[in-house]
């Protein structure tokens, strides 16, 4: 959280001594510092839940390096923070742009990762997660035993969506002949149809192939804006959803969820406060404005234990209001001056 903390000088130096940069001076002279204490733990009570269960993304994305290596622009390709278009300018920068303003959660995957990928009752199983597609950035370049995994994976029943087109070529000089020949004749074999063996192989753009026309119920409905953005993760009975806007627009909608479930509990983390949330009409009685700049707290859908109190409604709901907590105070605003908005969502710290 504080990036880099400057040591303490053992030399003599004039006043404020040696210092990074880039480093936070987290000493009692900072003004944030009395107030650390609170931060700390807020971040505490948020990676509870977050640093909990497992990753519950349903993309795989891969990324097609091959491309950005053999990029003419020279020998040297920085991928440094300062200069992005390594990324950004690239079809993976964009298709991963398209899908988290889409409602899309996914990870990324190399081609050497795609070597440890198999195919189990349609989904994609990699060392610490289970996917329900992969996606392939337009690209023109891609290593053989890349597209054979990916051929086999859907011979197996996975779905493959290639964005746009297929690859042409593959990259380097090594066996160039009889490797080639290989890959045109896979991707003539690829191009035939979608069915392919047990699993499908799409080819298209990214708003068609996920569509839910496609068969494919992908997408957290809530986030398909690009308005509100979201983690989930799973765990043994239940989902954990961390959800934030970070937009300069409030938002003040009814929330849909992706996943089922039997109870939805709020939590927040800066007060320690949680309750159910039983639906328009019952606990949750008025919408709320989701002010631009606020965040709204880790939503843990299932039954939650709360310091050996488990928390769990009886009915069954999906869609809600974020909304002022009646059960908290008849009087909630949601102005500037209002702090009471804490009960589901807080400052973006």
């Amino acid at each position: 959280m504080d990036h880099l903390r400057p040591e303490e000088p053992t030399l003599p130096a004039a006043w404020p001594g040696w210092l990074f940069y880039a480093s936070t001076e987290m000493n009692p002279r900072n003004p944030i510092w009395h107030d650390v204490s609170a931060v700390n733990d807020y971040v505490a009570r948020c990676q509870a839940f977050l640093q909990s269960g497992k990753p519950d993304n349903d993309v795989l994305l891969y990324w097609p390096i091959a491309d950005f290596w053999s990029s003419p622009q020279g020998r040297l390709q920085r991928m440094a923070v300062s200069a992005t278009d390594w990324f950004e300018g690239q079809p993976i920068g964009k298709a991963a742009h398209e899908l988290w303003s889409g409602g899309y959660s996914f990870d990324y995957i190399s081609d050497a990762q795609l070597q440890k990928a198999k195919t189990s009752k349609g989904s994609i199983q990699v060392p610490g997660g289970r996917y329900q597609v992969i996606i392939v950035p337009e690209c023109k370049l891609m290593p053989l035993d890349t597209l054979k995994q990916l051929a086999a994976l859907a011979k197996n029943g996975a779905t493959v969506i290639f964005e746009k087109q297929l690859p042409t070529d593959i990259p380097g000089l090594a066996n160039l002949a009889s490797d080639r020949k290989d890959f045109q004749k896979l991707v003539a074999q690829l191009q035939k149809g979608s069915s392919f063996g047990k699993g499908k192989i799409v080819i298209g753009n990214l708003p068609t192939t996920l569509a839910p026309s496609s068969g494919l119920n992908l997408q957290e409905p809530f986030a398909a804006g690009g308005q509100l953005s979201y983690v989930r993760r799973s765990f043994d009975g239940g989902w954990n959803y961390f959800i934030a806007n970070r937009t300069s627009t409030n938002y003040d909608r009814l929330v849909s969820l992706n996943r089922k479930a039997k109870s939805i509990v709020l939590l927040d983390p800066l007060s320690k406060k949680t309750g159910l949330a039983r639906g328009v009409g019952r606990l949750i009685r008025e919408p709320l404005v989701y002010r631009a700049a606020w965040r709204v707290v880790p939503l843990v859908r299932g039954p939650l234990n709360c310091g050996g109190i488990t928390l769990l409604a009886k009915d069954s709901i999906r869609t809600f209001w974020f909304g002022r907590w009646a059960a908290a105070t008849a009087s909630l605003r949601t102005d500037e001056r209002s702090r009471a908005l804490a009960m589901v969502v807080t400052p973006l710290l």
